[in-house]
């Protein structure tokens, strides 16, 4: 499945089978009756869905996340890469240039619908357990599910919304600046994979022995 978003930019989208670890058995996220209205046009799991899914699995396993050490180290390094990444992003202008565009070009910002194709449940979990509160519906329209008028509501983006500059903002940053806010990110995108690589892992394991001991 893929995508288009604003400036001509393609973007591949993989929904992975970890969306739906938790409805094997019959175990669903809420009402078990509104499955189907969860599920996207292909089978997948809809942006409700993932949210529905992403708080299901919050509850059932985010005080034991969360008990986890390299959980706790990872999710310090992460919010301290986040806060960087934005520090920096400030300094050089890019957020400043982002919400100029965001309101003023007549194709709107990089943020576009669609975009949010790209966040499946194991981010959306990330988010929860680093305290942001996620909408369950889309704020603007035209827009990134997550965007809202003061900017993306996510606190741990994907690896695409950090890394990518449009060229417009990559002239003006010039390739100094380009190199400062690449080292600035490289904090939060490593801390982001390697929570992500533990979180998966963890809730697979418990997964499976649940189903393993169920009768």
């Amino acid at each position: 499945m893929s995508f288009k978003f604003n400036r001509g930019c393609w973007v591949e989208s993989n929904e992975v089978a970890w969306n739906l670890l938790a409805l094997k058995g019959g175990e669903t996220p809420g009402n078990g009756s509104k499955e189907n209205s969860l599920k996207g046009s292909r089978g997948f799991l809809a942006m409700e869905g993932r949210i529905a899914l992403a708080r299901f699995l919050m509850d059932k396993f985010g005080h034991r996340l969360l008990a986890e050490k390299v959980i706790q180290k990872l999710v310090s390094r992460l919010n301290r890469g986040i806060s960087i990444s934005y520090e920096t992003m400030k300094e050089l202008g890019v957020s400043g240039a982002c919400a100029r565009c965001d309101g003023e070009a007549a194709e709107g910002s990089c943020c576009s619908t669609g975009l949010e194709n790209k966040i499946e449940t194991p981010l959306l979990l990330i988010n929860l357990l680093l305290g942001a509160k996620i909408q369950g519906a889309r704020l603007r329209e035209g827009s990134c599910f997550f965007l809202s008028s003061h900017g993306c509501t996510l606190k741990a983006r994907h690896m695409l919304c950090i890394d990518y500059l449009c060229p417009a903002v990559q002239e003006q940053l010039g390739m100094e600046s380009l190199v400062q806010m690449q080292r600035a990110t490289e904090e939060e995108i490593r801390s982001l994979f390697l929570l992500e690589e533990e979180i998966n892992a963890r809730i697979s394991q418990w997964l499976k022995s649940e189903w393993q001991d169920s009768p």
